[in-house]
């Protein structure tokens, strides 16, 4: 009984909440409209991490890559093999980055003098080059182990991967828009 009664009040809590939050955002008076939503001038917004693009290149990913590009049985110990080396690689790489980004976004808000705040930017963005590299290296040893097919099947996921980067803000006045993968490669 108690538990049920905690339940309902924590219901009608968030309840509550949600609806004094949507009162907050709602115009007040009848007529009255929202102010027009900010536009973003694209190119004033940095364009997203290239890493977003490599996020397959991991042995997390291994199940999408068997399946799209039908690895054969004799390639798939091989793959699977490559990509638990380059995990081992990657992770210290990794650590690095957080650690390298975490400094240099906690050093934002502290009184720090130029210099070093560009220095800490700096080693952030040398891990997150350290961190492609190796991702690099990984996929042209993926590619050497894969036929001209699974290759253009991969093309296809690397291209669904940067999708993010390739709609994302930041692109020349006049570049077209990507038109969209489809989700399953099934030719």
């Amino acid at each position: 009984m108690t538990r049920t009664l905690y339940r309902l009040t924590l219901i009608c809590t968030l309840v509550a909440a949600s609806l004094t939050v949507f009162a907050q955002t709602t115009p007040s008076t009848p007529g009255s409209s929202a102010p027009p939503p900010v536009i973003i001038n694209p190119m004033s917004v940095p364009a997203p991490s290239v890493l977003t693009a490599l996020r397959v290149i991991s042995l997390q990913s291994y199940p999408v890559l068997e399946s799209q590009l039908k690895l054969t049985d004799a390639q798939k110990p091989q793959v699977r093999d490559l990509l638990t080396k380059a995990e081992v690689k990657f992770r210290p790489l990794i650590e690095a980055q957080r650690k390298a980004g975490r400094a240099f976004v906690e050093a934002l808000t502290t009184k720090i003098d130029e210099a070093r705040l560009i220095s800490l930017g700096q080693a952030a963005a040398k891990a997150d080059a350290d961190l492609i590299a190796e991702k690099v290296r990984t996929l042209n040893a993926l590619r050497a182990l894969l036929t001209d097919q699974q290759n253009a099947d991969l093309n296809k996921v690397l291209d669904r991967a940067a999708m993010m980067w390739k709609m994302g803000p930041g692109l020349p006045p006049g570049t077209p828009a990507a038109a969209p993968v489809p989700q399953h490669f099934d030719d």
